[in-house]
């Protein structure tokens, strides 16, 4: 429950200056105004209005908090990197318009280390509410997914198999009493 509320404000080691500098030099946001948006389970959130007019989803991954499941912040980026172009690539080379997908940088990354501990991913941002998964109680909602689920194992042959993690479902150690 701590890391929910962790997430409700603004990191205050994080320059804000820096993040905004990175989205102009890697994305391409010119002069982007930054709101700070209470969501999420575990990674900060902004929506970011450039002065074009661009509306981005701006998102901050705390890489020593990932290091719950992983061993350090060079793996817990790793590890984000390699789930982010996994979504990429099934939004753009198997044309799943469904999966929403970092936009790649200037230079076709999908995420950047903004310092030691924090990195960086740009969305789109999507109006709309979030809700409940499930249960699906209109016939109709649980085909839609059931046609969704289809498309999305039909392109597994399109991943390659080293990209994205592979869940092997091993309990970690437990206490030792």
């Amino acid at each position: 429950m701590e890391e929910t509320r962790a997430v409700l404000t603004e990191p205050r080691d994080l320059d804000r200056s820096e993040l905004t500098r990175v989205l102009a030099d890697r994305w391409g946001l010119r002069d982007p105004q930054l709101d700070y948006l209470a969501v999420g389970f575990g990674s900060h959130h902004w929506r970011a209005v450039d002065s074009r007019g661009t509306r981005s989803f701006v998102t901050v991954d705390d890489l020593e908090a990932g290091t719950r499941t992983t061993q350090d912040p060079d793996s817990a980026l790793a590890a984000l990197d390699r789930a982010f172009r996994t979504a990429a690539l099934l939004r753009d080379d198997a044309a799943l318009e469904f999966v929403l997908a970092p936009q790649v940088d200037r230079e076709g990354e999908v995420i950047r280390r903004l310092n030691d501990r924090y990195a960086v991913t740009v969305a789109p941002l999507i109006d709309g509410e979030s809700s409940e998964y499930g249960p699906y109680e209109r016939p109709d909602d649980r085909r839609e997914m059931g046609a969704v689920l289809g498309l999305l194992h039909a392109a597994t042959e399109q991943v390659p198999t080293d990209l994205p993690r592979r869940e092997d479902f091993a309990l970690p150690p437990g206490p030792r009493w």
